[in-house]
């Protein structure tokens, strides 16, 4: 009855640290002694045989196995890349955090080179913690345009330069010849385009030829705003739905 729960997604954390799995066992081997109500002088082992109980690592084992036969042949190559037989109390760990994270990240740099220039779209938004974050690269591929989110970064600061910089290092972390870039947009702030210090300023001086535009959807909410802003109707919605967003 307990099995499912904590057998849940076995395949995933079973590669973690003997000592994690042993709370996992500890937890097994007590429910046991309290179904049974076994004297402490009976071992835990002889508790399983006893009641035909699979160890924590013998089950990790078995469903480990079942899930990496069914790897090899799935029609997805990010998944099937990550076919082995590698069992997970062994030292080396297949199934890596950001194996995936990897993968795409790899793909889209090599479709972005293919392509031969790209355009960036950057903008920040705070989470919960009001932390602001930020990039999404746009570009060509069979005669379509392909837009992907190659970065959620934290910002440490909000100047023209900051941004450049954030830009600058994910390009490299991802391989891609900033000299490439053809264009830019962003929002209307200051920071973004300053004449002397705003991110498309800096952005120019660091690749030569690339394009400013104002991003036409923070336009249209511009509109929106000064087109709801007339109605007291409207006026008291949005301030209501404020409200709730900022009081849940």
């Amino acid at each position: 009855m307990l099995r499912p729960i904590w057998s849940y997604e076995v395949q995933i954390w079973g590669c973690a640290k003997p000592s994690q799995l042993r709370t996992i066992e500890a937890f097994q081997s007590i429910s046991l002694r309290i179904i049974t109500s076994a004297p402490w002088y009976v071992s835990n082992l002889t508790l399983h045989k006893d009641l035909n109980i699979v160890s924590v690592v013998d089950l990790v084992k078995t469903h480990y196995k079942r899930f990496q036969s069914k790897l090899n042949p799935h029609p997805n190559p990010l998944i099937a890349h990550q076919h082995t037989v590698t069992i997970p109390d062994n030292p080396l760990r297949l199934l890596k955090r950001h194996a995936i994270n990897q993968l795409i990240k790899s793909k889209i740099s090599s479709e972005v080179n293919k392509a031969g220039m790209y355009s960036v779209q950057l903008d920040t938004t705070q989470d919960i913690t009001t932390v602001d974050q930020c990039s999404i690269l746009r570009y060509m591929k069979n005669a379509s345009v392909q837009e992907r989110l190659v970065g959620v970064v934290k910002c440490t600061g909000t100047k023209g330069i900051d941004f450049v910089d954030i830009l600058m290092k994910l390009l490299k972390d991802l391989n891609i010849d900033p000299n490439k870039c053809v264009g830019n947009s962003t929002d209307g702030a200051s920071n973004m385009q300053g004449k002397y210090n705003g991110f498309n300023k800096k952005l120019s001086e660091a690749t030569k030829g690339q394009v400013h535009i104002w991003c036409y959807a923070h336009v249209l909410n511009l509109v929106m705003c000064d087109t709801t802003n007339i109605s007291t109707s409207s006026m008291s919605l949005f301030e209501l739905i404020h409200e709730c967003a900022v009081f849940f």
